[in-house]
């Protein structure tokens, strides 16, 4: 019996080694899903779109979801080198507008 998806809970280099393996041994194109949980669209960019493919994962925000969130990541991305905003970075961002 084998799982339908495995899920990784770590972050960081951690992170990004556990999906680099579960590139090299297939995972994905084997049939299982592969699922982490936190991770940042930065990312992604990061270790590259081939090991990212077919990964799921969950964002509680992302910055081209609606006509103000692609707004305010407009007046963001100039100010960080043109790289689109975080879940992190959007929430800090909220916080301290509140406060």
């Amino acid at each position: 019996l084998r799982a339908k998806g495995i899920v990784i809970l770590n972050a960081g280099l951690d992170l990004s080694n556990a999906l680099k393996q579960a590139n090299e041994f297939k995972i994905s194109a084997g049939g299982q899903a592969v699922s982490v949980f936190g991770m940042t669209i930065n990312s992604i960019a990061a270790m590259g779109l081939d090991v990212a493919k077919g990964l799921q994962f969950t964002d509680p925000w992302y910055w081209d979801r609606t006509e103000e969130t692609r707004a305010w990541a407009n007046r963001f991305m100039p100010r960080y080198n043109n790289q689109p905003p975080t879940h992190i970075m959007a929430a800090n961002y909220g916080a301290m507008m509140h406060y």
